[in-house]
């Protein structure tokens, strides 16, 4: 006879707040089920308590005594899994569902039992599948389901996916977790020549300026949406081992000799506590490229990084006079210029670049000519040279006023003149008093007029 579940009691508490305790979770395939739960009238409060000791031993069906919080019911007086496709485990006396099969909790037709999944599964909520108990209440359906690092196996279990250097199939996949992949069957990481296996993190992690999947040695970043490759934060740099290290102190910062060197890779020194070029008479810092460059005409090392690279338009060559020794010299169609630079020679052509205006010269008609058609080039000197009578010196340039000439070339902003052969530029006045308006012209010196008197 059927007993309104409204009705009874156990143990003071009404059956409707235990009933919401066991809350139906049993269905196959998305099909609902209506359940109903029978309680004969002989039936005691010593009838309704579970032994909670309860194995696969003999069971009497009215005492239900089997554990029903293991998932046993007494079938055919053993204790047995409330329900078929349930796998019972020996060693921990319980019932499991199988993969893909309802979990959590489950209502049967005489007593309620609680599923659990087996080892590496989850109980997982299951989408549009519900089940309805016999007050048409509907409830959502769990099942078991492999958790992420762990796939089904034949036998419909779950077991853990291979992990670095092991064996890899088409049914055994490698840890994604660990950003491995299946080569050859054996999983390894994507990019073998710019990334190790972390051990302790189970990772693959990438080396500083390698292709990167997801992780990165300390102090660097996976450029996603740019190179693909692993980035060193600000104020980090890349090592020999491919590393990321913090950058030493740059150019004209604050250093403390041994306990703090400055950045050798820019060719920096400590010398009286600043960071300054190697050899401060010889070089000059360049700040586009970061770096100690050697100056036109002085000594460099091409084997030697900071000390191997020159100014713009120059190269490191060896010394026609001493040719164990190297300098930096202006490429063909450059000359040096008094700030130890290389600038655009005769006849060069020229469009936006300058031409040497320390050697007299201008860009004129697409190509470097003499500033002053009276001018004449003089090839020994490699200069524009004025003759006797002729104004000389530095001759300030208007043209050269705009910003775009302070950026370009900041001490480019007049014209300078020699004289030609056995003359100097001198101050002549006599166009005014000292003070007034005083002017350089080219002048027979009178040393070099003796001696041009002599030898006539």
């Amino acid at each position: 006879m059927k007993k309104s579940i409204h009705n009874w009691k156990y143990w003071g508490i009404e059956l409707s707040v235990f009933w919401l305790l066991l809350l139906p979770v049993y269905a196959s395939g998305g099909n609902t089920t209506n359940l109903t739960l029978e309680v004969s009238n002989n039936s005691t409060t010593e009838d309704i308590i579970i032994d909670l000791t309860a194995s696969k031993i003999a069971c009497n069906e009215t005492a239900k005594s089997c554990n029903l919080s293991e998932g046993l019911q007494c079938r055919d007086n053993l204790c047995k899994c409330a329900y078929d496709n349930l796998i019972y485990n020996e060693e921990q006396q319980k019932c499991f569902a199988k993969v893909g099969e309802p979990c959590g909790f489950f209502i049967g037709l005489v007593n309620s039992s609680t599923v659990a999944c087996p080892e590496n599964a989850v109980c997982v909520l299951t989408n549009f599948e519900v089940v309805r108990d016999g007050q048409n209440n509907q409830y959502s359906v769990h099942r078991c389901a492999c958790s992420y690092t762990n796939y089904q196996n034949d036998q419909g279990e779950c077991v853990p996916m291979a992990k670095h250097g092991e064996g890899c199939d088409d049914k055994r996949k490698c840890n994604p977790d660990s950003e491995l992949i299946c080569v050859k069957n054996v999983c390894e990481c994507p990019f073998k020549q710019d990334q190790f296996f972390d051990s302790q993190l189970q990772k693959c992690v990438s080396y500083a300026g390698g292709n990167c999947t997801r992780y990165c040695v300390p102090n660097s970043v996976c450029d996603f949406y740019g190179s693909g490759t692993c980035q060193c934060r600000l104020d980090y740099r890349v090592n020999g081992e491919r590393m990321c290290e913090p950058i030493p102190p740059g150019y004209l910062s604050p250093c403390l000799g041994e306990k703090e060197l400055c950045n050798t890779d820019a060719g920096l020194s400590c010398i009286d506590k600043i960071c300054n070029c190697k050899n401060p008479l010889h070089q000059v810092y360049d700040f586009q490229l970061d770096k100690c460059i050697g100056l036109a005409g002085d000594y460099c090392d091409p084997d030697e990084v900071s000390l191997g690279k020159c100014v713009k338009d120059a190269a490191c060559v060896k010394k026609k006079s001493s040719p164990d020794q190297h300098v930096c010299q202006c490429n063909t169609g450059f000359s040096t210029t008094p700030f130890r630079k290389c600038m655009k020679s005769h006849q060069e052509i020229c469009s936006n670049e300058f031409c040497n205006v320390f050697r007299g010269l201008a860009c004129i008609n697409g190509s470097c000519q003499c500033y002053d058609s009276f001018l004449k080039y003089d090839i020994s000197a490699e200069a524009c040279v004025s003759s006797v009578g002729s104004p000389c010196g530095k001759i300030f340039a208007p043209v050269f006023s705009g910003d775009w000439m302070k950026i370009s070339c900041p001490e480019c902003d007049s014209y300078y003149f020699t004289c030609e052969k056995n003359s100097r530029c001198t101050r002549d006045f006599s166009q005014g008093e000292i003070g007034t308006l005083e002017k350089f012209r080219c002048q027979i010196h009178p040393d070099e007029s003796s001696v041009k008197s002599k030898s006539t």
